[in-house]
């Protein structure tokens, strides 16, 4: 390992690391001696909090990475230090001199070392668990707008692949998946939507972070393109309309859909008028279709509403 790494090499894991973590998942693999199996214990629920913290997969050799830098403080702790980047060896340097500094001790979660080698890895090649991280996701939305040919933006959202609802139920990754429905065209977002619709659109929509995604389809891409897409949230317009995440993306369906789909939801609207113009939630769909339905659509829901004499919860909402 005193060899310098190859040219361009972001981030070799080291065999015996990731030995461990391919065998049990565990810190106990990295030591063959009862006490330091002992002793690593502790390091093992740390890397387990720092692999659950970025959304990584348990077990996997980047567990098993971020567990042996948790429990890094000094350069001879990290013999295979060559292969880190630049920044992450310079940190592990100063280390020596100042082992007390927080940022660099096990509790400082990712915020040491891991964080700078996320921090300073190229994008292509790990997009996914930069889009993963705080800091990381803002770096992969950049690259994205600032990419001169859409050809390159698909190069990096190629990582994405088979990856859209592990993304779509992450914190940060989930800007990452917006900013690529809005900067690529739609024929290269096209594998959202399929992998979507694997586990449904109606659950997608209902997601605490799905239902953006979901928002950015149905404003950029064509209705031809997001059809299957719509009509599996007008179908469930009732359920929908009164979750606390789905009334967003039907207030954006009314907002930038069809005149017919706009129709059919003020349709749903006016059977059970009552209902969902006291629901905290579904008051809000009501109001998105008071603003922009057209004509006698808008008059025949604003009559609904007079009648049932809903119109002073609506206010009080």
């Amino acid at each position: 390992r005193s060899r310098a790494p190859p040219p361009g090499l972001a981030l070799v894991v080291p065999p015996d690391i990731a030995m461990a973590a391919a065998e049990t998942g565990s810190a106990s693999g990295v030591s063959a001696s009862a006490g330091q199996r002992s002793s690593r214990s502790g390091a093992s629920v740390a890397g387990d909090a720092l692999a659950r913290s970025r959304g990584l997969a348990i077990g996997t050799p980047m567990r098993a990475f971020l567990e042996r830098l948790a429990t890094v403080s000094t350069p001879e702790e990290c013999p295979w230090r060559g292969y880190l980047p630049e920044a992450c060896r310079t940190q592990l340097a100063s280390a020596a001199s100042a082992p007390e500094d927080p940022a660099l001790t096990p509790s400082s979660g990712l915020g040491g070392l891991a964080s700078q080698l996320l921090q300073h890895c190229p994008i292509e090649g790990h997009v996914l668990c930069l889009a993963r991280d705080s800091q990381g996701c803002r770096r992969v939305q950049r690259a994205l707008e600032d990419a001169e040919t859409d050809g390159q933006r698909e190069a990096l959202v190629s990582e994405l692949r088979g990856h859209v609802w592990e993304t779509l139920q992450c914190p940060h990754a989930n800007h990452v998946l917006q900013k690529v429905v809005v900067t690529l065209p739609p024929r290269s977002v096209q594998f959202v939507i399929d992998e979507l619709a694997t586990r449904g659109f109606s659950q997608a929509a209902r997601h605490k972070y799905g239902c953006r995604i979901v928002q950015r389809l149905i404003e950029q891409c064509p209705h031809a393109q997001t059809l299957a897409l719509v009509e599996s949230l007008l179908a469930e317009v009732s359920t929908i309309a009164r979750n606390q995440y789905g009334n967003y993306v039907l207030q954006n369906l009314v907002e930038h859909g069809s005149e017919s789909s706009r129709q059919r939801i003020c349709k749903v609207l006016r059977a059970d008028v009552a209902t969902f113009g006291r629901d905290p939630h579904a008051v809000a769909v009501v109001g998105a279709a008071l603003t922009h339905l057209r004509g006698d659509d808008r008059s025949a829901l604003a009559e609904a509403l007079l009648e049932e004499r809903v119109v002073v919860s609506m206010a009080c909402s």
